[in-house]
This record gives structure tokens, C-alpha cells and sequence, in this order.
């Protein structure tokens, strides 16, 4: 059984498994991929995908070429799965007891959001913290 997916105007993707409750979590995974078709920041829709590696990591992301805001995406330990990083991230020793990159959370234990649907820019004083 093939499913072909158009995910983006240049974009097809053909998924394929043997039946239908093995294709649908594929189709599932791409659509959680694509499913940003503009820039969070400034609505571009001049948008691609960037997979690099730096210190034995491989980081995913979404990127604007406009406003160079991008996207970060992560894996799931297990069934390494992909998905969009749309929440604060807790720094190294920042929280006694919750490791680092867990999901930020206010004092009534609620996940903070970031901004622009996670869409994010680069700014010098993000090192500085």
C-alpha cells in the first residue's frame, strides 16, 4: 500500500507500508514535518529544511530566507520521531532536578511557549545568559 503526499508546492513524498495502520503513523510524521509552510517570524514563505552536524549531534531544523528564523526540531529516545520544539527549553543547572532541555514551566507547572509558534532568531545575548 502507497500513500504520495504533496507536502509543500515542490515537495511530494511517497510513503508505503504494508497496511494501513503501519502507513498512517508515517504519513502522520510527515505531515507533523511539513506542516509549517511559512516563517513563524515574518510569514515568508520562503522557507527550507537544514540537517547539520556539529559535536557528534545532528540538529534538524526549518529555516526562513528572509529573516533567518528557524524552526528546531527533536527525536524521541525511542522511536525517534520527529517534532517541532515550539516551548522554552530548561538550561544546564537552570532547575534543580529537571535536565537539561526538558520543557520550561511557570510556577503553576504549566509549559511555557515561545513566541511565533517556536519559530526563533539568533541574538547575541542568547549566549550570554
Amino acid at each position: 500500500m502507497k500513500a504520495i503526499m504533496r507536502v509543500t508546492e515542490k515537495i511530494t513524498i511517497e510513503v508505503e507500508a504494508s497496511k494501513l495502520e503501519e502507513l498512517l503513523p508515517h504519513m502522520t510524521a510527515v505531515n507533523e514535518f511539513f506542516q509549517d509552510t511559512e516563517c513563524g517570524a515574518c510569514k515568508s514563505k520562503n522557507i527550507g529544511v537544514n540537517v547539520r552536524n556539529s559535536g557528534g549531534f545532528e540538529f534538524i531544523e526549518m529555516s526562513c530566507n528572509k529573516c533567518s528564523a528557524r524552526l528546531c526540531y527533536g527525536k524521541t529516545q525511542k522511536e525517534k520521531a520527529l517534532y517541532p520544539v515550539r516551548w522554552e527549553r530548561v538550561k544546564e543547572g537552570e532547575v534543580k532536578g529537571v535536565k537539561k532541555g526538558s520543557k520550561r514551566r511557570d510556577k503553576d507547572g504549566n509549559v511555557i511557549w515561545l513566541p511565533n509558534n517556536g519559530w526563533t532568531k539568533y541574538t547575541p545575548q542568547d549566549d550570554e545568559e
